[in-house]
């Protein structure tokens, strides 16, 4: 099975099966990442990501991860829709959240009460703590590809990720106040911390 990087370079080549290959492989991973913060429509979003990622290819370096690279292209992106739709010049993604831009929650995380919590609490951290933990936590990216997806050092995802997982606790307990699942969601964040710390 030829991995991310191989169909990159058949898909440019015009192979339309190797397109439909990586396409289904990334799917899911950009859905997630679009869908809980733009309510842009989230499938011309993985699209256009995909393309770029055509388009842009003599940036993914030998030996670099794909996934770091198509989230690095797809991080972009979402900052072009924000600057976008609120009409910013700049925005900065260290000090702004989502709900600073007025973006309105994924409704696949209305079901279930502990991700409506979770994602009410990543809205209210800084667009690149939200990053940090859902690239980390969610798409298992390894602290390397995190720092290349943020174009970061590796030293400095370390400590953003130890800042953010405090960040988001706080605002689990702001948000969470008196909500049953609360403790749940406070004992997940902790068992983050403790399994996986860099």
């Amino acid at each position: 099975m030829p991995d991310e990087r191989r169909l990159l370079e058949r898909w440019s080549s015009g192979d339309e099966h190797a397109a439909e290959v990586l396409l289904q492989r990334c799917l899911d991973p950009l859905t997630r990442f679009f869908s809980a913060k733009t309510s842009s429509p989230v499938e011309d979003l993985v699209q256009e990501t995909l393309v770029r990622c055509v388009a842009r290819r003599a940036n993914l370096q030998p030996g670099s991860s794909f996934r770091a690279y198509m989230f690095t292209v797809a991080r972009h992106l979402l900052y072009e829709e924000f600057k976008k739709a609120s009409r910013r010049a700049t925005l900065d993604p260290e000090a702004t959240s989502l709900a600073d831009l007025g973006t309105s929650p994924s409704s696949a995380c209305a079901r279930d009460q502990r991700k409506r919590l979770m994602q009410q609490a990543l809205r209210e951290i800084p667009l690149q703590s939200q990053l940090i933990l859902e690239l980390f936590y969610w798409e298992g990216l390894s602290v390397g590809e995190v720092a290349d997806a943020l174009d970061v050092p590796p030293g400095t995802v370390k400590s953003r990720l130890h800042r953010a997982r405090g960040q988001l606790k706080l605002q689990l307990a702001k948000v969470g106040v008196g909500h049953p699942a609360l403790a749940e969601t406070l004992e997940r964040v902790e068992r983050w911390a403790d399994a996986s710390v860099p």
